[in-house]
This record gives C-alpha cells, structure tokens and sequence, in this order.
C-alpha cells in the first residue's frame, strides 16, 4: 500500500504542475511532502468556484482554509482547494 501511494502521490503532483495557472502549495517533492494530499490554487479562480465546478463535473475536492491558515499566509493566498488521493 506505501509503495501505491508512494506512485500515485508523485503522479498527482506532477500533473499538478503541468497544469498552467496552477500553484502548488507547500513541498513541491513527493519525497517531502509524505502524503497524496495537495492544497493548491488557480490563477484568477477562487477555490469555492473551482470547487462547485469540479462538482459539476463529477469530482469531489475540499476547498477553504483547511484549518492551515500558516500555510495560507506563507503561500500569499487566503483559501485553497484541496485533492486527496
């Protein structure tokens, strides 16, 4: 199970970065990031849109402060959306 999540973890987080627009927040390595849980944001979308959007296609993700308003304020945003593999 470490060894799939291990994978899918790094998958996530390259495509993550592949997308333009997109920021990743907090450890862009998969080695130091540990899990397949990613707070992100999108250029000139708010994450509550993002959100209802991504619902309407089908995809469930949370999004707001996710009780790390430190990691907010160091990445410069307010709110995230958030994927959890």
């Amino acid at each position: 199970i470490e060894e799939y999540e291990r994978e899918i973890r790094g998958y996530l987080l390259q495509r993550m970065m592949d997308v333009p627009g997109l920021t990743v927040l907090g450890p862009q390595s998969s080695v130091e990031r540990g899990t397949a849980i990613v707070a992100f944001v999108c250029d000139g979308v708010h994450p509550s849109d993002l959100g209802t959007f991504l619902d309407m296609e089908g995809i469930a993700m949370r999004v707001g402060h996710h009780c790390c308003q430190p990691l907010h304020s160091t990445g410069g945003v307010s709110h995230s959306a958030r994927a959890s593999l």
